[in-house]
C-alpha cells in the first residue's frame, strides 16, 4: 500500500521528520565532546585551565592595584601610591574580572527569568467569557443555552 506524499515527495502532516525541537544538533554535540576531551587531557597532564589562570591573574592585578592605591582621607599613609599606576592595574583587574564572570556566574536571559504568577482575582474575573452568536443573514441573536451571570 502506498502512503500519501506531499508536494515534494515527503510525508504530509505536521510531523515531517528531523530532530525534535530543543535537542542538540550533531555539530553542537561534537563541540561539547571536543571541549570535554580537551579539559580531561589538561587535567591529566596537570595543566591549569584557562579559567584558573585568568583567576590567578585577576588576583595578582587586584593585589598590585591595592599596593598602588593613593592615600585617601582617613587612611594610613601610602608612600608608594600613584594614581597612574593604580588606574592601569585597576583596569587590568577589571578586565580579568569581566572575562572571568561569564564562567563563574550564569547569564540570566529574559526568557529564563521567572515571571510572577497571575493574580487569582484576575483569573476569577477574566475566567468567565461570554460569547454571543448571531444567525447568518438576519443578524438575529441566538438564545443563550443557560442563564448568563
Amino acid at each position: 500500500m502506498l502512503k500519501a506524499k506531499g508536494k515534494h515527495g515527503g510525508p504530509r502532516g505536521p510531523n515531517k521528520g528531523g530532530r525534535p525541537k530543543g535537542s542538540k544538533g550533531k555539530a553542537t554535540m561534537e563541540r561539547e565532546l571536543n571541549a570535554a576531551q580537551v579539559i580531561d587531557r589538561a587535567r591529566k597532564e596537570g595543566r591549569d585551565l584557562a579559567v584558573t589562570v585568568l583567576e590567578r591573574l585577576m588576583n595578582i592585578a587586584d593585589d598590585v592595584t591595592g599596593l598602588n592605591r593613593p592615600t585617601q582621607a582617613g587612611d594610613k599613609e601610602n608612600p608608594d601610591g600613584d594614581w597612574d599606576r593604580f588606574g592601569a592595574w585597576f583596569d587590568r583587574a577589571a578586565f580579568c574580572a569581566r572575562a572571568l564572570a561569564k564562567y563563574q556566574s550564569p547569564q540570566i536571559k529574559a526568557m529564563d527569568a521567572p515571571s510572577a504568577p497571575p493574580d487569582a482575582l484576575d483569573l476569577e474575573r477574566d475566567g468567565a467569557k461570554v460569547f454571543r452568536l448571531r444567525i447568518f443573514e438576519d443578524g438575529k441573536p441566538l438564545p443563550a443555552p443557560f442563564n448568563e451571570a
